[in-house]
């Protein structure tokens, strides 16, 4: 590269500062060996080559204020140039009498030729001076363009040969009038300072020819950058042309490829609508299957239910129906209306859970078997939940066969809310049950599904030991379900023809007492003998699930 002739040395101290000491150290080593001069130059105490030519301005400011308003020296001066002017018409005319005018001729052409020189002097070093103020800030701007080791040197030995122009122009400025006539004659300035300002202009070209050469290397690393500079856009922009190219294509491959994605998603969007629908159609089978599945375990899981205890309460129904179609004709079929009572019928129009016991006499026990039967046909006809115990012909029902004849009749009713797994719950809690807190617990769960329950017992049907016990159970069962805050209402209806300890415990408020009237004055039982209960029941007959008979 050719950098070396614009750029400075790395890490170089001022340029100016350092040309300036280089000149002063080449002009005490090269340029005079008087001690006097050094020492002179060092009194200066420059830092710059301006302070040296400011030193030799205030030395010529001085000597010009001694002189400026000499009449008689500008006289002489006037009168010598016209003298020196002509000296060679004289010359011509003296040699026509060399003997008498030759030396005093030669005498004042030597007194006006050192006044000339003395004017010639003074001029030649003022307009030396003014050259170099002129030529300093080029020289300056130069070094500062171009800091190169060549242009130092260069401008080092400028500064030195002003420096000793400049150390001459001092003396002779503050020299003294005699000092300065003898030089005139002894020094003159072709001999003084000729050979200087032509060092000085020599070393100044140099300066320029160097300040030539280093623009043109300059401009030459300039075109050699420019060329890379283009040579490298030429490639950024063929490589640009390339990935505009290659843009283009991958324009065109996105929008085949977006082309592609679209008739893909339609063709995804088909296949997941058939899927969904396959989807549909197998959840249906399954629901079926499940359904299917859930009946089929259902049916076991009442055979195994009924198959611990040893009553068919629908048997018994049904043989109930068929003892009240025998009873028809027969006179005692009548009996005290007692189910016009406001007692039993605010029990039956309570929304909340409640319990009520018929008490009849012994001739009254098939009146009130025909009530309850002709109840329960009109609840199940309402398709409201009803589970009943009745009396038949078998053995009495003991305490575990009422909880679970009831387990079997809520689990018959509640289908809706049968799934496989809740059946299979349900009869493994069934099977594990051993006390009678498991059988009423499971009741209890059970009867959470409906919202209303109506529950018919005939004391007759349950042994004498296990009649308290099955009291306390149907009271426990209702506080349970109040308690677990359940919406179930249980309407407990409770017959009996028998004065024994059956009734203790219930107060003569839940008691209805059927009484003996004459025959002309009794009334059969009719079909529906719960006034409004078709159509009041039928609004309230919802469950959680579906309640049916």
């Amino acid at each position: 590269m050719t950098s070396r002739w614009y750029l400075a040395i790395p890490n170089a101290h001022s340029p100016a500062t350092t040309a300036f000491e280089e000149g002063l150290e080449f002009f005490k080593s090269e340029l005079t060996s008087d001690p006097k001069k050094r020492a002179r130059i060092d009194s200066f105490n420059a830092a710059t080559l301006q302070d040296v030519l400011d030193e030799v301005s205030i030395a010529r400011t001085r000597y010009v204020t001694k002189h400026a308003n000499s009449k008689t020296r500008e006289c002489i001066v006037a009168f010598s140039r016209r003298v020196h002017y002509y000296g060679k018409v004289l010359d011509v005319m003296v040699q026509h009498h060399a003997e008498y005018a030759s030396l005093a001729w030669g005498m004042m052409k030597v007194v006006f030729g050192a006044i000339v020189e003395h004017e010639r002097l003074g001029i030649t070093i003022v307009s030396a001076m003014n050259d170099i103020a002129d030529a300093l800030p080029r020289i300056e701007l130069a070094e500062l363009l171009y800091p190169s080791p060549e242009m130092k040197f260069a401008i080092a030995v400028l500064y030195s040969h002003i420096i000793k122009f400049l150390l001459r122009a001092t003396e002779w400025y503050e020299s003294s009038r005699m000092s300065r006539a003898v030089q005139s004659i002894t020094r003159p300035a072709a001999l003084r300072y000729d050979d200087l300002i032509a060092d000085i202009e020599k070393s100044t070209r140099k300066v320029c020819d160097l300040s030539a050469a280093g623009s043109q290397a300059e401009q030459r690393d300039m075109h050699s950058t420019l060329y890379e500079v283009h040579k490298a856009n030429k490639d950024l922009q063929d490589q640009l042309s390339d990935v505009q190219s290659q843009l283009r294509d991958l324009i065109v491959l996105s929008q085949q490829a977006h082309q592609d994605q679209i008739a893909t998603g339609t063709t995804l969007q088909s296949h997941m609508h058939e899927v969904i629908l396959t989807n549909r159609d197998i959840k249906a089978s399954q629901v079926g299957i499940k359904h299917q599945l859930s009946d089929v375990q259902l049916t076991q899981a009442l055979t195994v239910i009924s198959s611990s205890y040893h009553v068919d309460h629908r048997a018994i129904y049904q043989q109930a129906l068929l003892l009240r179609q025998a009873r028809k004709s027969r006179t005692t079929s009548k009996c005290s209306p007692f189910w016009t009572s406001q007692r039993l019928q605010a029990w039956n129009a309570s929304s909340s859970s409640s319990q009520i016991v018929l008490r009849a006499t012994f001739q009254d026990r098939l009146n009130i078997r025909n009530f309850c039967t002709n109840v329960i046909e009109q609840l199940m006809q309402a398709k409201v939940a009803t589970f009943w115990i009745l009396k038949g012909e078998e053995k009495l029902y003991s305490i575990f066969d009422v909880l679970k004849s009831m387990i079997h009749q809520a689990l018959s009713l509640d289908y809706v809310s049968h799934t496989d797994t809740a059946v299979n719950f349900q009869l493994r809690k069934f099977q594990a049950a051993v006390s009678v807190e498991d059988y009423l617990n499971i009741l209890g769960e059970l009867l959470e599904h409906f919202r209303l329950v109506y529950v018919i017992i005939d004391w007759n049907a349950v042994g004498t030991e296990s009649a308290g016990e099955c009291r306390k159970i149907i009271a426990t069962l209702l506080r349970t379900l109040k308690h677990r805050g359940a919406e179930t209402i249980v309407k407990v209806l409770c017959v009996g023809c028998s004065s024994g300890n059956t009734y203790e415990g219930a107060s003569s408020e839940t008691v209805l007492r059927v009484g003996r009237v004459p025959l002309r004055k009794g009334k059969r039982i009719p079909v529906e003998p719960l006034r409004g209960r078709s159509k009041a029941v039928s609004r309230r007959n919802t469950s959680r699930g579906s309640i049916t008979a």
